[in-house]
């Protein structure tokens, strides 16, 4: 048994944090000691629990409070000792690294996983701040691991990946309920499912469904955010609120029980790591229509198990979701595709085996 402790600062609902309760949950399972630390009060912490992880809330909240965080941190990783601590995003990487460094006898093994490059949707100063972020988070971890090709290559080009001591990439896995994966009833023509946040570009949404007139599907978006209030204005103002289903921030396991419920994915992102919203589509074998950006390219298989279109043309977006809800078996064909390419890439037990390996420790779960 060994002590591990995950840290991961963004405590809502969202692909990063299923990431790390998978993660947490499997490792748990293989009978290591598993501390889990997010946001207080957080969706993430009471999912900690649920799945009997040792659960610990800080207020991430501010990033002026980095310090503050850092010493509880400190004062965590002194009372349970862990043999390796696992950040998650810079938000958490900058107060771990801080903490360690305050900690008198550190953890055996640090690791830094990026969730994808956030500071893309940045500018200026603020862009520059959030390099240096990275840049700090990789240079005091062990070892940095990425989620998708795409995000290594980013390091690369911008100068981040000299700051690494070694790397490697390790895509993302989640386990989904077989009982879902039988769900025959479909709701919704369209399902949108990620966080109204500008990264998932969902205003954008509004001119797709526009370019789906004028027979428009029923439609469900799935997720909250502070987009949400104004995206629902654009629809409305658009005249289209009728038939389009706005579901709000809510559990993963609800989410999926309503993406389970649609025919196809729709992801308009403007950047991403590995989107886990696609992976989880694949499993319940939905093909999806996204954005040609790097992240969503390396799940999607275009014309295999969904289509490609170029970020900021509504019309290809348009143009192939009408091909796929207008033929059932084109959409049968690739979903069934989708499913088995995903149970074969993105397994749960293969990004255990690969994270253990990084934590110095045998697949077995020993030392």
């Amino acid at each position: 048994m060994v002590r591990i402790l995950q840290v991961v600062a963004d405590g809502k609902p969202g692909g990063g944090t299923t990431v790390v309760l998978t993660l947490s949950s499997l490792l748990a399972e293989r009978g290591h000691e598993v501390h889990f630390v997010s946001q207080q009060g957080s969706y993430a912490l009471e999912e900690a629990r649920r799945l009997g992880l040792h659960a610990h809330g800080i207020d991430f909240s501010s990033r002026w409070k980095t310090p503050v965080v850092a010493a509880h941190l400190s004062s965590l990783m002194r009372r349970i000792s862990p043999r390796v601590v696992h950040a998650h995003g810079a938000r958490a990487g900058l107060p771990v690294s801080l903490a360690c460094s305050l900690t008198r006898q550190g953890p055996t093994r640090r690791l830094y996983t990026v969730h994808g490059f956030h500071y893309q949707g940045k500018k200026s100063i603020v862009r520059w701040l959030a390099r240096l972020a990275e840049t700090a988070c990789m240079r005091s971890a062990d070892a940095t691991i990425f989620v998708s090709a795409g995000d290594r290559e980013l390091a690369q080009r911008d100068g981040l990946l000299r700051w690494t001591q070694q790397h490697s990439t390790i895509h993302n896995a989640v386990l989904i309920d077989p009982e879902l994966m039988q769900t025959q009833t479909k709701t919704y023509d369209v399902g949108f499912l990620g966080r109204l946040t500008r990264q998932k570009n969902p205003l954008f949404l509004t001119r797709i469904f526009q370019a789906l007139q004028p027979d428009c599907p029923r439609i469900a978006v799935i997720g909250g955010g502070e987009l949400q209030q104004r995206l629902q204005q654009d629809l409305a103002d658009a005249g289209l609120l009728d038939r389009v289903s706005l579901l709000g921030e809510c559990s993963r396991t609800r989410a999926l029980e309503l993406l389970a419920q649609c025919r196809v994915l729709v992801l308009p992102s403007l950047w991403e790591g590995h989107p886990i919203a696609l992976i989880e589509a694949a499993q319940l074998a939905i093909p999806a229509v996204a954005s040609d950006i790097q992240g969503s390219n390396e799940v999607i298989d275009s014309a295999v198990t969904g289509f490609l279109v170029s970020p900021h043309e509504p019309q290809a977006y348009a143009q192939r979701l009408r091909q796929l809800l207008d033929d059932d078996e084109l959409r049968a064909t690739m979903g069934r595709t989708a499913r088995a390419l995903a149970q074969q890439r993105y397994s749960p037990q293969a990004m255990l085996a690969c994270h253990l390996r990084e934590y110095g420790l045998a697949a077995a779960g020993t030392a």
